[in-house]
């Protein structure tokens, strides 16, 4: 059997200076998690996300949350009520015209075809 090649690795000398640069390791992860304890992800919706110090954090006073998605359960996360944005369609304001001019009752979330066949019947009727 031959005898192993000499290897720096296998120097006691090297397998020390590894242990002291893991033990070096080992203590910046730590300082770097006690920094990352000590901080907060807050998010705004005009500003995004920034990272503060808990101790400076601004609160949701001033708009600031800890999640960048609103949460419906949550007063806190909810989104402000917002009225959809209905954009007057002209077919349909001109088959309401009609409707009224003709006196059928109507339901104003009738889609153009519901109008058209309450004016068609109600044509038919008075022929």
């Amino acid at each position: 059997m031959k005898a192993p090649a000499a290897n720096i690795t296998n120097s006691p000398a090297r397998r020390e200076e590894v242990v002291d640069g893991l033990k070096d390791y080992s203590d910046k992860q730590k300082e770097s998690n006690k920094q990352a304890a000590q901080q907060v992800m807050l998010y705004h919706k005009d500003h995004g996300g920034r990272i503060f110090n808990r101790a400076e954090a601004p609160g949701p006073k001033e708009g600031w949350r800890e999640t960048p998605w609103q949460h419906p359960n949550n007063p806190q996360h909810a989104a402000p009520a917002e009225e959809p944005e209905v954009e007057a369609n002209p077919e349909i304001e001109a088959l309401r015209a009609e409707c009224d001019r003709l006196g059928i009752k109507y339901d104003k979330r009738w889609g153009s075809q519901k109008l058209i066949k309450a004016i068609t019947e109600a044509e038919e009727a008075e022929e």
